[in-house]
């Protein structure tokens, strides 16, 4: 089975135990949303991944949960360009080009440790996923806005007007 993420394929490949524990102890903390907070990973539908899962299995998680982080993306951006003008649409979609750019080298250089190694493809799986979930965060952000906000590039046109 081949997986093509965005720039690139990868084949799912077994992991080493000891690197992938490591992996875990190192990475999942950056990845963790603090208490209390509304991100966790049951909040934004996706399953954990935890140190209990063989390495195969973790693998599988990681990838299974960039296909849902990029599926709920790409649906949040449908709706939200709706919203947008022509003008906002052009600037929107460069800016999602640059971000894609973006997510691509920031990945690869976080898992450039691993560079030859078979937990390449999960690390670049696991960070691909917190940094689309980062710019879902963000959208929904712009979606929630309300009209008044300088940095509001297009209130929700549910909520009230702040300049009356």
């Amino acid at each position: 089975m081949q997986l093509v993420l965005t720039g690139f394929s990868m084949k799912p490949v077994m992991k080493p135990v000891l690197l992938l524990f490591t992996m875990l102890c190192c990475l999942a903390p950056a990845h963790a949303a603090p208490a209390g907070s509304h991100g966790t990973d049951h909040d934004i539908g996706l399953t954990g991944c935890d140190a209990s899962l063989s390495p195969l299995r973790m693998s599988d998680c990681a990838f299974d949960n960039l296909q849902v982080s990029q599926i709920r993306l790409d649906k949040l951006i449908a709706r939200y360009r709706q919203r947008l003008t022509t003008d906002q649409q052009q600037l929107f979609q460069l800016g999602q080009a640059q971000w894609k750019d973006y997510v691509i080298r920031s990945c690869e250089f976080e898992a450039s440790a691993a560079a030859g190694r078979s937990a390449y493809p999960t690390i670049i799986a696991l960070c691909r996923t917190r940094l689309t979930e980062q710019r879902r965060m963000d959208i929904l952000r712009w979606a929630r806005c309300q009209a008044g906000n300088l940095n509001c590039p297009a209130p929700d046109p549910d909520s009230p007007d702040q300049d009356d």
